[in-house]
């Protein structure tokens, strides 16, 4: 596919990627993190980094936005390679590693690791206190609720209200790790209106801190912020 046939034309009143120069940092490349690479590749961003030192299994396929024909690869060399083919213009970055020591990321985080604990670390070593990133989006799901914060890590009051929302370990009913009991409504919805977060932060609309989809009965949607 060439670059002529790749028109974000419709969307420009909305989110015009031309104006927007933020990397895309996306870590932990699962149900999750792979649909959000492809939204964020759809939304017009131009640079995404990818980690994950995962390989793509069979049960990635239903839930992700992985290709059969990817089981067994990397799943941030599988994205890489997916995405690069529609949208030849987008640089995107793999890195086939668990983030584990102290990176400086720059640009919009995603955090999508499985683990409060490990999210934790990566938000301690990584985002906290990091000048260079404005914003950092936290996914959570579960089999039919999705949970999501946005964070200025610089802003205290944020700081204080993210941690003490994740100061419990993974056996707390919030969490569950995406790729234990998940169904692909929930991961799309979920994963939209993370990405929507960042619409919205762009265009300096009002920005919930704290957003929470129901799914189970009747469809809810709870909104909050905390400054």
């Amino acid at each position: 596919m060439n670059n002529q046939t790749v028109s974000f034309l419709r969307q420009m009143d909305i989110f015009n990627p031309d104006c927007f120069c933020q990397p895309c940092c996306i870590i932990g490349v699962g149900a999750i993190g792979s649909r959000l690479a492809e939204n964020l590749a759809r939304l017009g961003i131009k640079r995404l980094e990818l980690y994950d030192g995962d390989t793509v299994k069979s049960h990635n396929i239903p839930t992700g936005a992985f290709l059969p024909n990817s089981m067994g690869t990397h799943k941030v060399d599988a994205m890489e390679k997916q995405l690069s083919l529609v949208f030849p213009k987008i640089k995107i970055f793999a890195y086939r590693q668990m983030v584990k020591e102290a990176i400086k990321f720059r640009g919009i985080v995603f955090l999508c690791v499985d683990s409060m604990a490990a999210r934790r670390e990566i938000w301690k070593n990584c985002i906290k206190h990091n000048p260079a990133v404005p914003l950092m989006v936290e996914i959570r799901i579960g089999p039919r609720h999705g949970i999501i914060y946005t964070v200025n890590p610089l802003d205290l009051k944020e700081i204080e209200c993210w941690e003490q929302a994740s100061a419990y370990g993974d056996g707390y009913n919030e969490q569950l790790p995406c790729t234990l009991r998940a169904v692909i409504t929930t991961v799309n919805i979920t994963v939209g209106l993370a990405v929507d977060q960042l619409i919205k932060w762009h265009s300096q609309q009002w920005l919930a801190n704290c957003m929470v989809v129901g799914l189970q009965d009747r469809p809810v949607l709870v909104a909050d912020r905390w400054t």
